[in-house]
């Protein structure tokens, strides 16, 4: 989907673009997406990516620039800013009590040996 989604001009991104055979069911779900977001009941099978991945490549590719989604009005704007800031809130209130990643890292053995035993 990432080539098939692509405005780069390289001639190996026009060839995997223009060129390759694109499976039934992304053609399928091509065109559903342009009337939803995908979901994961669109994606059959094993793959090794879920529908917030696909989500992820059709909005960078700008798939949603020009789509008017039926409830994007019925959040209020100060209410979304103010529910923004409380993640980040919460992101740097947790990123306080984080341990350095290098402490982390060579912490974590000692401490999984200690609990193995008993010496907590």
């Amino acid at each position: 989907m990432h080539y098939l989604t692509s405005n780069r001009e390289e001639a190996f991104r026009l060839a995997a673009r223009n060129e390759l055979d694109v499976p039934v069911s992304l053609q399928e779900n091509m065109a559903l997406w342009q009337h939803i977001l995908p979901g994961d009941a669109d994606i059959s099978g094993i793959n090794l990516f879920g529908s917030p991945s696909f989500l992820s490549v059709l909005y960078v590719k700008g798939r949603f620039d020009d789509v008017a989604f039926p409830l994007e009005g019925s959040i209020d704007k100060a209410d979304w800013q103010d529910y923004a800031e409380s993640i980040k809130n919460l992101k740097a209130n947790y990123a306080q009590h984080l341990p350095r990643h290098y402490d982390f890292l060579t912490d974590l053995p000692n401490e999984a040996a200690r609990k193995l035993l008993g010496v907590v």
